[in-house]
């Protein structure tokens, strides 16, 4: 089974942005939503290790779903480009972005959820590991 890590390396008002690594190889950017008490559907997911499984969405097609956040449910990772994109799932990048001073977020997120499908060929389900660096 694969091992997923997110680093977290910042936090803030605009959202929470970090580094997704497969098997301690770096893949891609994450964003989710700033923290706000692991509130459903505006909050990032608490720190912590988690079991994903591959999951078919309506919106999203295929992906992962993250299981066992407490309180929580249907959280994906997914694409976007916003902090705004997401109602508490990952969104996976390419890179960090600054559309204006106070509008900050990723790019390239199509590209990048792709690449981590790609890399998640085969793989019915993996453990993620959430930390903050």
């Amino acid at each position: 089974m694969k091992q997923v890590k997110i680093f977290r390396v910042e936090d803030g008002a605009q959202g929470t942005f970090g580094v997704l690594t497969i098997d301690d190889r770096a893949i891609c950017v994450t964003l989710e939503r700033p923290w706000l008490n692991n509130a459903k559907g505006l909050s990032c997911i608490p720190l912590g290790s988690y079991h994903c499984s591959r999951y078919r969405s309506k919106k999203f097609g295929n992906t992962f779903v993250v299981e066992d956040v407490l309180g929580r449910s249907g959280i994906l990772f997914h694409s976007g480009n916003r902090a705004t994109d997401s109602k508490g799932c990952i969104i996976l990048a390419r890179k960090f972005h600054t559309f204006s001073p106070n509008d900050r977020g990723v790019m390239e997120s199509k590209e990048a959820m792709a690449s981590f499908l790609d890399e998640m060929k085969g793989e019915k389900n993996f453990a993620l590991h959430i930390w903050r660096l």
